[in-house]
């Protein structure tokens, strides 16, 4: 989470151009804490799920002209600057997975929302029943929302307080915390409206609260203040307009509702079922790049004794791959290898687990062999894991599993 200093300072950084609010990829990287070059490299590994409107360049004079105000952002000249929009952050944010990143995601969001919603003497009750989700038959809204339609300055801490310190106010019928199961079906109708809005509730780590029509009302007479009296009564509006629209509609939001529940038991039952066989292949779309090297030191690390890697192309990556295992590790490559004898060198200087390497052109494929035991087939070199779509097996077949021992056996 970004610091309450830092956080107040995100809408500093928002520029407006040609009609779009945008972001910089410089001031980007204060925030993730990471290099501009790091989030521009993510963005032309995936640059297909960037168009213009996630994403684009920015001239050095526009910069200039943009950032006259701020001496936030670093990196110094260049010949352009990576833009982006809301859109473009939340989809970046997907790809660099890193610590924290879908928290300060959230706080740059809210920046972005906070400009967006501008609450004035009136509401379109329109808008605000975009904000209306049904649970269980009740319909409600969340805390997250009501404090962005309020003005809350601390979001949803002042009116998670204001209620605690009026809880007498608040009966289970007028406001509750949401459990994991109905959290699910909050999540599907955000997802099936396409919603970018709540992205918090997706998110966060905590259970999200909500409040019924009768919980609104009674909030606004706690939190006292003009903007809570006079968005109330459009919110009212808004439930009135849900509750017409959902009678005019019935049939359609019981179909609907039916497929929700179907939808969340089949998925409950696939992930109990799925749980209970070990995993045995991995599958990786391309651009997880990091799932793909976690999963790859996870699978070298059940070695007791020893690790034998066979990849025609290996460089210097497997080097950063095998100095985080203990076990003895020897490698098989072809006179295709980049991994230099300096490299080697270098590595043994320091790290003592690796035992030795062996040239052979005979392999296409690649293996990771766990104590001449356990064999492992991945469809890509170790280098580029995560660049294109490609799974990782473990062999079952126990003849096929003895060719490829016999096989190592006579090089080593």
């Amino acid at each position: 989470m970004i610091e309450t200093k830092e956080k107040r300072n995100i809408k500093d950084l928002i520029c407006k151009l040609n009609g779009k609010q945008i972001i910089f990829d410089s001031d980007l990287a204060i925030l993730y804490n990471m290099e501009p070059k790091r989030i521009n490299e993510a963005v032309k590994r995936n640059i297909e799920k960037f168009p213009n409107s996630y994403y684009f360049k920015v001239s050095e004079s526009k910069y200039c002209a943009l950032k006259s105000h701020s001496a936030t952002s670093k990196g110094g000249s260049r010949k352009g600057h990576g833009a982006f929009t809301k859109d473009g952050i939340l989809v970046l944010s997907n790809i660099l997975k890193t610590d924290n990143c879908f928290e300060i995601t959230n706080d740059i969001i809210d920046a972005f929302n906070s400009n967006e919603i501008i609450v004035e003497n009136s509401l379109n009750p329109y808008k605000i029943k975009d904000y209306i989700y049904e649970i269980d038959g009740v319909q409600v809204m969340t805390d997250y929302d009501l404090a962005k339609f309020y003005k809350c300055k601390n979001g949803t801490k002042n009116i998670n307080l204001a209620v605690k310190r009026n809880i007498e106010r608040f009966p289970d019928d007028f406001y509750f915390q949401l459990n994991e199961q109905q959290v699910k079906t909050l999540r599907f109708q955000i997802e099936t409206l396409n919603k970018t809005k709540t992205t918090r509730v997706l998110n966060s780590k905590y259970l999200p609260y909500v409040f019924t029509e009768q919980g609104v009302a009674m909030l606004a007479t706690i939190l006292k203040t003009e903007i809570a009296a006079k968005v109330s009564i459009d919110i009212m509006r808004a439930f009135v307009f849900m509750k017409h629209y959902l009678n005019e509609n019935n049939d359609i939001n019981k179909s609907l509702i039916h497929i929700n529940n179907k939808l969340i038991e089949y998925d409950e039952k696939f992930d109990y079922l799925f749980n209970k066989f070990d995993k045995k292949e991995f599958i990786y779309l391309p651009g997880q790049i990091f799932d793909a090297y976690t999963d790859i030191v996870s699978i070298l690390k059940q070695a007791s004794n020893e690790i034998i890697i066979i990849d025609p192309y290996l460089d210097i990556n497997i080097l950063n791959i095998i100095k985080t295992i203990d076990t003895n590790v020897i490698l098989i490559t072809s006179n295709k290898s980049k991994l230099t004898k300096q490299d080697i060198s270098k590595y043994k200087e320091q790290y003592d687990n690796f035992k030795n390497i062996y040239y052979d052109n005979t392999f296409h494929d690649r293996y990771f062999i766990l104590d001449k035991k356990d064999i492992y087939h991945s469809g890509t070199s170790v280098n580029h894991a995560g660049n294109k779509l490609f799974n990782i097996t473990k062999l079952q077949d126990i003849d096929i599993k003895n060719v490829l021992i016999d096989k190592i056996n006579k090089i080593i």
